[in-house]
């Protein structure tokens, strides 16, 4: 059975896995090669990474080791990023920008920065010698004796938005527990899933990422050693480092400060506080200074995060209140809540305000991260925000808390006929009137490795992922996407990556794409079984028997241990899938 998958592999690559006919180029015939890998004479990190990540990957598919150098060569060289020298507009699409050029027997792989070039060797190598990268930590590299490529090729490529991120969440092991290192989906240790993570994000064209270590802060940053083991993987490919998560306590952390200045709190319940009193500009001034600090001994940091604890960020002190100004129901208030959920996003924003305003002398390039998410998610009536803060807008009550529910992202943000998007895109609207800078942080999977009570589900959203995709860009002019990947739903993030990128690829052809390079032969039923639980919405639990008929015929066509590997990992997904509480239609929940 290999070598037929040799063949079939042969065959393709000798169709470019293109459009392009035409004469080939031969890039690798039985272990030998021809052609060298030419970098510039001081090429940067990112630029030497991408020779050798070129390197390696025509060395998995064909065997043949290309050298690489920095000069010379003959008539066949791989010109890697400022060994091209100058490329006439190149830099128009922005820093991510890049070109693959084949002409003459030379081929160009450039970038209009660093990074630019490492993502247009990444997509060399999934474009026209077959590779994939499905999930972290599992891609598909092809097997070939002959590999050949269109002898004219001329891609320039772009991508829509500027900012492209995931957050690397859990990041601690304390935060993981023992459900994720057993499942099969995390085979890795902790600082393993996180590089790879930063790996996957790469290869896929992800700009930016963004370790949430929550409360734990700097104090869990330096545990697992970051700037020794995560940093360089950040650095080597160019990518923007994100720092933070919710980091009210973390840079102002209650064992700390609490018994000497028990006025820096508020909201405390049996001797602990669970917020801070944003109204002590003290408080802004201890934070700013403990941030700088951080930023001193991590200077790869370009956005840090001021956001509220991951619990009611109430703040009731007489001068909070007069923050504030009239108090307002949030419209993350559930229905017929007690108590009530009360907005701060007035008081929260000056606070983030004023700790931006000190920064801004000490770090100018830095950007601080506003969170809007829960009782903060209400556009401010005060305030606006200071230039260099960036808000995040974070919809959590549009993902999916019980089985059953009807879930915001199973429809586009702009469905009028959902009630939470409704809302919420009428303050996104709010918020983008005042605010520089703003993203959306979408939640495109869910969170069943943080609590008890948490199962996994199937939540398959690739239809709204385009939607919101293309109306981000089109209508709302957003440059900034960010998702949560808490627990990996792999369909919907391979389907991010792509849109994230381009709105205009379909998501019907990313889904092709990512079950053609994951499932070979069982292609079709996977795609098939990714499209029942598409259609099926919220309503997937009652198409069980459906979809675990198709993976029965996908694993009987399965020729490889990967091949099986993957579509087990989904029956696994099926095996969890139990119940919220007792009653809901697919039984009783698992203990």
């Amino acid at each position: 059975m290999q070598k037929t998958l040799l063949l079939i592999f042969a065959v393709a690559v000798a169709n470019g896995f293109s459009e392009q006919g035409g004469s080939r180029l031969t890039l690798a015939s039985h272990g030998r090669s021809e052609y060298v890998i030419v970098t510039g004479a001081a090429p940067e990190t990112p630029e030497r990474f991408a020779a050798q990540e070129l390197q390696k990957y025509i060395r998995l598919i064909s065997g043949s080791t290309l050298p690489i150098q920095n000069q010379g060569g003959g008539l066949k060289r791989i010109l890697i990023g400022s060994a091209a020298g100058s490329i006439a507009g190149l830099d128009k699409g922005g820093v991510d920008s890049f070109v693959v050029r084949i002409n003459d027997g030379r081929i160009v792989l450039a970038g209009a920065s660093p990074r630019g070039t490492l993502f247009s060797v990444y997509y060399f190598l999934e474009k026209y010698l077959g590779c994939g990268w499905l999930v972290p930590g599992d891609e598909y590299v092809p097997r070939a004796d002959e590999v050949t490529v269109p002898a004219k090729v001329e891609d320039s490529e772009s991508p829509a938005f500027a900012y492209r991120a995931i957050s690397l969440f859990p990041y601690a092991d304390s935060q993981i527990g023992d459900r994720l290192r057993s499942n099969a989906l995390f085979t890795y240790a902790l600082l393993q899933v996180t590089k790879d993570r930063i790996d996957w994000a790469a290869k896929n064209r992800l700009n930016y990422v963004h370790p949430c270590v929550n409360e734990a802060g700097p104090a869990l940053w330096e545990k697992v050693n970051s700037r020794e083991q995560i940093v360089p993987e950040v650095t080597k490919r160019g990518l923007g480092l994100h720092y933070g998560g919710h980091s009210y306590f973390a840079w102002l952390p209650p064992e700390k400060y609490f018994a000497s200045h028990p006025e820096y709190y508020t909201a405390v319940q049996n001797g602990k506080p669970q917020s801070l009193n944003l109204a002590n500009p003290e408080v802004a001034e201890v934070m700013a200074k403990n941030i700088a600090e951080f930023l001193e001994k991590n200077p790869e940091i370009s956005i840090v995060t001021v956001w509220m604890n991951d619990a009611p960020a109430v703040c009731t002190t007489p001068g909070c209140l007069e923050m504030e100004g009239t108090l307002r129901l949030s419209v993350s208030n559930p229905p017929d809540s007690y108590p009530p959920m009360l907005s701060f996003s007035n008081a929260s924003l000056k606070f983030t305000n004023a700790v931006a305003k000190i920064l801004s002398k000490t770090h100018p390039e830095v950007v601080v991260n506003h969170l809007a998410y829960n009782e903060l998610i209400d556009a401010p009536t005060n305030v606006r925000p200071e230039p260099n803060v960036l808000v995040a807008f974070a919809p959590i009550q549009r993902a999916q808390f019980r089985i059953g529910a009807e879930a915001g992202y199973f429809r586009p943000l702009k469905d009028p006929e959902n009630e939470v998007n409704r809302q919420y895109l009428a303050e996104i609207r709010k918020w983008m009137a005042l605010s520089r800078n703003f993203y959306v942080w979408d939640y495109y999977s869910l969170w069943w490795t943080l609590g008890d009570n948490r199962p996994r589900w199937q939540f398959p959203v690739m239809e709204t992922i385009e939607a919101d995709l293309k109306f981000y860009r089109d209508e709302l002019r957003l440059k900034h996407v960010s998702s949560e990947i808490a627990d990996w739903h792999e369909e919907n993030m391979y389907v991010y990556t792509k849109l994230a990128w381009n709105p205009d690829l379909s998501w019907r052809e990313a889904l092709a794409d990512f079950c053609r390079r994951s499932y070979g032969p069982a292609a079709d039923e996977m795609r098939e079984h990714w499209l029942v639980l598409q259609s099926a919405k919220g309503d997937w639990f009652h198409r069980r028997a459906e979809c675990e008929g198709l993976l029965r015929k996908a694993l009987a066509k399965a020729e490889t241990t990967d091949i099986r590997r993957r579509i087990n990992r989904i029956a696994e997904l099926w095996q969890e899938s139990e119940c919220h509480k007792e009653g809901d239609p697919v039984g009783a929940c698992k203990k």
